[in-house]
């Protein structure tokens, strides 16, 4: 699985090539508090490809940490979503989202959720954006205590948020909430964005993550902040 993750991470940077997708990489320094206290490389990637009123994501995370050389986090993470406007302002759509994670240190066999629903973009101005979107969908979640597995029907809602302050400078805030019969999962991030040309940028980040089930001897919620340089293209 590790091999074929790093694989797709590559892969999905790799439609850069064609005129009509864009998105960044980042690699930078990460640092955890809660279940692990340790220092880390990250990587992500994200890829956007948009034609007419259709958005296609995809998005790849990898935190591997390692506290007094034993590794205590191997998180991975990939996402897919597809999108379509229900009208040219760009204001209303229905999404498709697919997810998964894994993190064995943590307790985390595999992850799989799949979604669909309604969202809203609400963009006043060119500085600033807000989506929202709600959805209901299938899960599986697979632990390596058998008692904490659960699949079922879940809820989704996902919140994001975007402020430029000046043509250098911008700030995001990103929440997702989901519920199922076993647990309530959290994830929110806050970042703030420095442009220093063109395409790079370093970026100072703070991630919550929450798990109001999580596996024996583990706990609930995982800080972890981060700094990082991004390309994008």
């Amino acid at each position: 699985m590790k091999k074929s993750f790093l694989a797709t991470l590559l892969a999905i940077t790799a439609p850069a090539l064609h005129a009509q997708w864009a998105g960044n990489a980042e690699l930078g320094y990460s640092e955890s508090s809660g279940n692990s206290s340790a220092e880390a490389l990250y990587l992500a990637a994200e890829a956007t490809h948009t034609v007419d009123l259709n958005i296609l994501k995809l998005i790849g995370r990898a935190d591997r940490q390692r506290t007094d050389k034993t590794l205590s986090k191997e998180l991975y993470h990939l996402e897919g979503q597809f999108s379509h406007f229900l009208s040219a302002q760009r204001k209303s759509y229905v999404y498709a989202n697919g997810l998964y994670e894994q993190d064995e240190p943590s307790g985390l066999v595999s992850r799989y959720n799949l979604t669909v629903g309604p969202g809203w973009r609400w963009a006043p101005n060119e500085r600033s954006a807000i989506d929202l979107e709600l959805g209901a969908g299938w899960h599986n979640d697979d632990y390596k205590d058998n008692s904490r597995d659960a699949d079922g029907w879940m809820g989704r809602l996902y919140l994001k948020g975007s402020y430029a302050f000046n043509e250098a400078v911008k700030g995001t805030a990103e929440t997702t909430e989901r519920h199922d019969a076993e647990r309530r999962l959290n994830t929110t991030r806050l970042g703030l964005e420095s442009a220093l040309n063109a395409h790079l940028s370093l970026s100072a980040q703070y991630e919550y993550r929450y798990n109001s089930k999580p596996e024996a001897g583990k706990r609930s919620e995982d800080n972890l902040t981060r700094i990082t340089f991004k390309y994008t293209f």
